[in-house]
This record gives structure tokens, C-alpha cells and sequence, in this order.
């Protein structure tokens, strides 16, 4: 509980800047935080499908959520670092990433060097790898869509993974987004469900994003709860739809 009241603290303390970069439900997008800055990102996934008795059950928020915790922090010349820590398999995550405005192309380009550890299905085994990731993002077009790619690969799955997004500004703090994760070389296993390594289905998430005074709001659903695009990149159980949200918060020191 404390750790929650630190948490709720540190997203409702005021800053002084209202430009944020163009951040996406699950995709990494080069980063725009500048010295003395940093952000603090909460994600809920929640477990019950948004369909299966959605008054019962509240749409699925009655069966608890996955939560992830993010802090990213710029270190200078465009390097950063980020640690954080999902609910699902009880994972933990730190990230050393490169950001660059790129010369003479209308875009942001990001690369991401990713240690995660987590514990294995019987949650007593604790495994540790690496993913590594780049990201493009391009400059707005016709000042409201911005198109983002992702690809990245998964040392403990011995993966590569694909994420495709798009922004588009309908207002000037409200935003609709779109990700699509098709899974690469996708490993059906031996015949075994447990046994395959992605998904049967390709993940995919809709949403919207309000913009405020140094936050980010998205509401969105989604065929799956999985935080971190490593996991999305792995594909989905089924095309069943979960509600989830995001709350981001840029710091100011």
C-alpha cells in the first residue's frame, strides 16, 4: 500500500512542460526526454475478456488486472535507461536505449538493449536473457499520422518479433492508435499447446490517447493482457478482447 500512495504521488506532482513525445499503447518509440527529465509509466491488463459477461464481471476488471511499473531516466547523448517490473510471471526489466532524430529522413530511430528476468510457469525457476530491439518512428504526416515500427529479438525464445502502429491526431490532445504484432517464423510446436513458442493468433490492440498537462491517457482493448512488446511479438491464445489502460507521467528535477 505504501508503495502505492509513493507511486500516486510521484504521477500528481505538477511540472512545467506540456510538450510530451507521441508515445504509443505498447510499442517503444524513440524518446524525447531531455536532461533533468523522466517518466514514470503504470500499465493495467486486465485478465477477465471484455465480452464474457461484461456487466457481471464489470468487463473483465472484476478478474484483476497484470500491472507493469516503469521508470525511464535520460543518462545524455541521447542515452537512456529504464527498469520496471510486470505482474505476470513476475518479471523484471532493465534497458539501456540510444535515441536519435535521424539527418535528412523526416523520422526517429531507437535502439534497445534489454535484460529481463522472470520466474518459469511453475513460478519457482527464475530465467534471465536479453532483447534487443529498433524502433522507427516518422515525423508527423499531413500533421496528424505518425506510422511506428518495432523489430526485436528474443534471446530466451531465440525469436524475432515484428510490431506495426499508427497514430492519428483527430484532436489536438486526443489521439486514436493502432498496433498489429504478426508473428514472425511462428513455431506451432509438437502438437503440444503448452509446447509452442508463439501464439496460434497475431496480437493487436486499438485505443485512444488523451493528452494533459504532462500525462498521457490511453484507454484500449486488445487480444491479449501481455505487457512489453517481447511478449506481443510471441502472439495470442485467442482473438477474445481485454480491457486495459496506461497512465504516463513525465517528471521534471
Amino acid at each position: 500500500m505504501r508503495a502505492l500512495w509513493i507511486v500516486m504521488l510521484a504521477v500528481s506532482i505538477p511540472v512545467g512542460c506540456v510538450a510530451y513525445e507521441p508515445s504509443m499503447l505498447n510499442l517503444t518509440v524513440p524518446s524525447a526526454l531531455e536532461p533533468r527529465q523522466g517518466e514514470i509509466t503504470i500499465q493495467h491488463r486486465f485478465y477477465g475478456q471484455v465480452n464474457e459477461q461484461p456487466f457481471q464481471t464489470f468487463f473483465g476488471m472484476d478478474l484483476g488486472p497484470n500491472v507493469g511499473l516503469m521508470l525511464r531516466f535520460p543518462i545524455g547523448g541521447g542515452f537512456e535507461i529504464k527498469g520496471g517490473r510486470i505482474r505476470d510471471f513476475k518479471e523484471y526489466v532493465l534497458d539501456l536505449s540510444y535515441a536519435k532524430h535521424l539527418p535528412r529522413v523526416p523520422a526517429s530511430g531507437r535502439l534497445d538493449a534489454q535484460y529481463f528476468t522472470f520466474k518459469m510457469d511453475d513460478l519457482t525457476e527464475r530465467e534471465g536473457n536479453g532483447f534487443f530491439q529498433a524502433a522507427l518512428q516518422t515525423d508527423p504526416l499531413f500533421k496528424m499520422a505518425q506510422p511506428c515500427i518495432n523489430l526485436g529479438y528474443d534471446g530466451s525464445n531465440q525469436h524475432m518479433g515484428l510490431g506495426l502502429g499508427l497514430t492519428v491526431q483527430v484532436l489536438q490532445k486526443l489521439s486514436l492508435l493502432g498496433e498489429y504484432y504478426p508473428v514472425l517464423d511462428r513455431d506451432q510446436g509438437t502438437g503440444e499447446e503448452e509446447d509452442a513458442v508463439t501464439g496460434p493468433k497475431n496480437c493487436f490492440a486499438v485505443g485512444i490517447k488523451v493528452q494533459t498537462y504532462g500525462h498521457h491517457f490511453f484507454l484500449m482493448v486488445g487480444n491479449s493482457y501481455a505487457i512489453g512488446t517481447r511478449r506481443l511479438m510471441m502472439g495470442a491464445d485467442s482473438n477474445d478482447l481485454y480491457f486495459g489502460f496506461n497512465i504516463q507521467r513525465r517528471l521534471e528535477f
